[in-house]
């Protein structure tokens, strides 16, 4: 793209800016509107691309409007939040010892080709204070959304395969007593489980398995398995329900941690069209009755329309083809692109200092590849990572944690056996009286 007539930076500098901006969005740490107009500021500056007189006055917002039409491919956008343990653990490394240990496990369970076989389960919550949609008003007027008061958590496991098919969801609400009428309204074949938080936990997963995911299996041949993939919630991972699913030829697969984002079909392609769909109805239910609130007896009625919305055939397969798992493809995730906000988290990873980015044409009689005062003024504004680690704190509850890897198999099976064994050890030790410690040692 060619620069305008009167333009302060040339067309190799803005061609160094564009580039710097694209790498620091693909690390996370993108520049504000303002930003960049402090940092075009210090290049023209530090280039000398102005007089004197000129030198550290700002650029304005119509140097900015004008840059963004000279570069189209530059927008301005609200970037998705991404917490520091996502960013950390979304390595290159990481995601692709997964998707060789994925295709090792499909390959053995002969699952490559079974897209009805492939199932996924995640957990969300559901509140009765719901996130009110936009509404139509006067310009000047500043409004309200009446909503409920947050009456505690509801979580519910939902659950689809590859092909396309969902199973009904499983709600766990928070209480003691089971109450059948929270299942008013409810999908037909939905279950319900009661803890004390609203969470699910090891008996609530074991439950889940053995009275509502397996019954609603399809027949199978005796040597035939099912690929169950999940979060590594240390809920979900304890010897009475990985010996349960080897009995009942269930392969519990656990996906790597803190890489829900790309990696967990329902994250990727469900749960936010669900969340959008169950607010819509929460504010459909209070406009519908003024003065009345959303309880948890209204909670599996409300969020079965969302349900069936965001768990539709189309979706679920979309779904799993974008999280690379059917069919298997780990450069559906584009690896190199989601592992880029690693680089300047983690020391390890430092970002590579010579890559570009394609954001238009080279005027003629340019070089690229040979660097360029633009270049390496923008080398000096590139953050990395520090090299001096901070003392970490130590661990003393240390245990090993499955990730990315089927926790059915025998090695890493054993692996929890220990680990448990030695968590129930050291629970004992503590517990012990200075008496009992004297008597032990004599």
């Amino acid at each position: 793209m060619a620069p305008g007539r009167g333009t302060v930076l040339t067309h190799d500098d803005e061609r160094a800016l564009v580039e710097h901006l694209q790498k620091l969005v693909s690390y996370g740490y993108g520049l504000t509107k303002t930003q960049v107009l402090h940092l075009a500021t210090d290049m023209s500056d530090e280039l000398g691309r102005r007089s004197a007189k000129d030198k550290g006055r700002l650029f304005t917002k119509t140097w900015f409007r004008l840059f963004l039409k000279r570069w189209p491919k530059l927008r301005l956008k609200s970037p998705s939040k991404l917490d520091m343990n996502r960013a950390k653990g979304t390595t290159k490394e990481a995601l692709s010892s997964y998707f060789q240990e994925l295709e090792r496990t499909m390959e053995e369970y002969n699952l490559k080709d079974k897209p009805d076989r492939i199932y996924n389960v995640d957990e969300t919550n559901l509140n009765a204070e719901h996130k009110p949609p936009k509404v139509t008003t006067g310009a000047d007027t500043r409004i309200n959304s009446i909503t409920s008061h947050r009456v505690g958590t509801t979580s519910l496991l939902a659950c689809g395969n590859a092909a396309g098919r969902f199973l009904p969801p499983y709600y766990v609400f928070k209480g003691k007593q089971r109450i059948p009428e929270l299942l008013s309204g409810a999908l037909p074949g939905s279950k319900m489980f009661m803890t004390s938080s609203g969470w699910s936990n090891s008996t609530v997963f074991r439950d889940y398995l053995e009275n509502h995911f397996i019954p609603a299996l399809p027949p199978r041949a005796e040597n035939e398995f099912v690929m169950l993939m999940y979060d590594g919630h240390t809920s979900h991972i304890c010897k009475p329900v990985i010996e349960f699913a080897r009995e009942h030829k269930i392969v519990l697969f656990v996906l790597p941690a803190h890489t829900s984002h790309v990696t967990r079909p329902l994250d990727v392609g469900c749960f936010t069209s669900l969340k959008v769909s169950y607010h819509a109805e929460c504010a459909r239910y209070m406009q519908e009755n003024p003065g009345e609130v959303i309880t948890p007896y209204d909670i599996a009625r409300l969020s079965s329309p969302a349900y069936l919305r965001a768990l539709r055939e189309k979706n679920l397969k979309s779904a799993f083809r974008k999280a690379g798992i059917f069919p298997l493809e780990p450069g559906a995730l584009h690896i190199d692109e989601v592992s880029s906000t690693s680089m300047l988290v983690t020391p390890e990873a430092s970002p590579p200092k010579d890559s570009h980015h394609e954001v238009g044409p080279i005027e003629d009689g340019q070089q690229q590849d040979s660097p360029k005062e633009a270049d390496h003024f923008m080398s000096s504004r590139t953050p990395t990572p520090s090299r001096q680690p901070r003392e970490k704190k130590r661990n003393v509850n240390y245990s090993y944690r499955p990730s990315g890897v089927c926790i059915t198999e025998n090695r890493i099976f054993m692996k929890i056996i220990r680990t448990e064994e030695e968590r129930k050890e050291k629970t004992s030790t503590k517990k012990k009286t200075p008496s009992e410690e004297k008597t032990s040692t004599k």
